[in-house]
């Protein structure tokens, strides 16, 4: 379980976290929701929010607290500094990673983790949107290339990442992974294709997480705000609720 439970939680974090600006302005009525992530089980996540964002995540599995971080961030909303305040397998504890943003003409150029991680972003658009991001080795698994492109709106419709990672033989493995994004009114992603070169076969397994299929269909059901209560996903034609959220 030591190894299974960062990993959910990076997955967990990560994907709700950077969802987030979407919906800043309707989360702002809100002081918190919970995520059950049906998909995953009995796996929930509680986020607390000030004025949109998230500022604490705690995830539970059943009703048992697996783990608790708290965030805060700079005037442009960008995340400055995440503290892990409680972990299933070490109890209350107070680890402190400080992220050091660099800016540029109110443009964000590089991210500076205590980790050791490095992120550069580059080659920006006529809207201020990084086209490349160039990351250091992190986790033992390391996406060091990513390139984007957008959509009309703003949102990512294609990523590229170029891997590298060590195998059980402790052999470099390099690795192509393009996803291709589609996006309802609400900036939701309604739709994932995925590429990966060499070919995988699908589906992927995933620790910790739902496996990938190459193509994932989603549909969302939204309150007055316009903020999803219900997501689904469609895979090989069959259609499930993978998560419901309450928000208070």
């Amino acid at each position: 379980m030591k190894k299974l439970l960062p990993i959910l939680v990076i997955l967990i974090s990560s994907s709700y976290l950077f969802s987030q600006n979407n919906e800043l302005d309707g989360l702002k009525k809100y002081n918190s929701y919970i995520i059950k992530h049906l998909e995953s089980g009995k796996w929930s996540t509680k986020c607390d929010l000030i004025n949109g964002l998230v500022t604490n995540i705690e995830s539970y599995y059943k009703r048992e607290l697996r783990s608790r971080r708290i965030y805060e961030y700079d005037k442009y909303k960008n995340k400055i500094r995440e503290i892990r305040t409680f972990d299933i397998n070490e109890g209350v504890i107070n680890d402190t990673m400080e992220i050091k943003l660099i800016y540029i003409h109110d443009s964000l150029v590089a991210e500076k983790h205590t980790l050791g991680t490095i992120e550069k972003f580059s080659d920006f658009n006529e809207f201020g949107k990084p086209k490349m991001l160039e990351r250091t080795e992190e986790f033992g698994f390391s996406p060091f290339i990513e390139l984007f492109e957008y959509d009309k709106a703003g949102n990512v419709s294609k990523e590229i990442a170029h891997t590298e990672f060590k195998n059980a033989h402790e052999i470099i493995v390099r690795e192509t992974e393009t996803n291709f994004y589609t996006y309802d009114l609400r900036h939701n992603v309604i739709e994932i294709r995925r590429k990966y070169s060499p070919k995988k076969t699908f589906p992927i397994p995933i620790t910790g997480g739902p496996a990938l299929y190459e193509i994932e269909n989603f549909r969302y059901v939204y309150n007055k705000y316009g903020l999803w209560t219900k997501k689904y996903k469609t895979v090989e034609g069959t259609e499930k609720l993978i998560a419901r959220r309450t928000l208070k």
